[in-house]
């Protein structure tokens, strides 16, 4: 697992910043209206720029400082609604309420998974939408093919997932094969998919009464 300082290194090091956005981000927000985004994990930004290029007033969370000086370029350079902040994702809260918050690609050990994910369903606001990618635990053999960052990409087990949010309507929650484009070129896995909604009429209470950023 690579630290802060490892990740600022490695986009120190890359001179053609990644703008291709996911194609699981396209299919499952090109439907929905426009709003306010959370990004975490955004890298140098590219599922952020494809959001705000739609209309999205989007917040982009990263621990490199690199990277978010890259995203704050991208994004300055088409006149784009991106609030960069560099800030640890799994201890990262916030008051603001999102009608989408995002996690893609994010490496996520076991020790932060749940804070980090509570913390993120609690950002929805009512009828806001979580969005879940990335290789999961129990992908059936190696990644395809070996590249020499292979990314350390894990949400964890799909029912382990889906078990972290008990306040929020799961509408989908599926493990596909299909090929993963990245700056080391393209790769073949399982990729885990889990879209979460917020009921319109949730009481934030519920999913506040479980949010780290509350406990002692």
């Amino acid at each position: 697992m690579m630290d802060a300082r490892e990740w600022n290194e490695y986009y120190a090091d890359n001179d053609d910043p990644w703008t291709r956005p996911d194609d699981d981000l396209i299919d499952e927000v090109t439907n929905l209206p426009a709003g306010r985004a959370l990004d975490l994990g955004a890298g140098e930004g590219a599922n952020s720029i494809w959001l705000a290029r739609r209309g999205w007033e989007v917040t982009s969370i990263e621990q490199a400082p690199v990277a978010i000086d890259t995203l704050a370029r991208l994004a300055t350079g088409e006149g784009l609604s991106i609030r960069g902040e560099v800030a640890d994702v799994a201890n990262y809260c916030t008051d603001v309420q999102y009608d989408l918050v995002l996690i893609c690609y994010l490496p996520l050990p076991a020790d932060t998974r749940r804070r980090t994910l509570v913390n993120a369903a609690a950002a929805l606001g009512p009828g806001g939408v979580l969005l879940l990618i990335g290789i999961p635990v129990s992908a059936p053999g190696p990644v395809e093919p070996a590249i020499s960052h292979k990314p350390s990409v894990s949400l964890g087990v799909a029912d382990e997932i889906a078990g972290s949010f008990p306040q929020l309507s799961i509408e989908r929650c599926d493990v596909r094969r299909r090929v993963i484009g990245c700056a080391e070129g393209e790769l073949r896995s399982d990729v885990m998919l889990i879209r979460a909604r917020r009921a319109v009429s949730d009481d934030a209470g519920d999913l506040r009464s479980a949010d780290p950023c509350t406990e002692k």
